[in-house]
């Protein structure tokens, strides 16, 4: 529903609309979708519950020092097969002078 009210919505202000990237559900609708809004002002008006990036055209070369890393990893708890408690299951990377956070985790068996 916030994806047609969205075109729509692009429509009417006469805004260009690119979608770069969608999942449908795994039952119905859609899982996710990322598109480009392009025209003037269209980053401060297009609000909603989503997640709203900027464009940036430029390649950017980034350096961060390691030292300015905080690296945690987690395993598995609980009951599981013969590899509970053995391997890494999440990663999370904290940018100390930020408090910038990214983390990922696995869940279930992978081969």
């Amino acid at each position: 529903m916030l994806f047609r009210m969205y075109v729509r919505w692009v429509e009417r202000k006469g805004y260009g609309i690119k979608v770069l990237q969608y999942e449908p559900g795994e039952v119905a609708g859609i899982k996710a979708v990322t598109m480009h809004i392009s025209g003037p002002y269209a980053y401060g008006s297009s609000f909603a519950a989503c997640q709203v990036y900027p464009y940036i055209e430029e390649d950017l070369d980034v350096e961060i020092d390691e030292k300015d890393l905080r690296i945690e990893t987690f395993r598995a708890s609980g009951p599981g097969g013969q590899y509970v408690n053995v391997t890494d299951s999440a990663v999370r990377v904290t940018h100390i002078p930020t408090g910038m956070l990214v983390s990922i985790e696995t869940r279930g068996a992978t081969s």
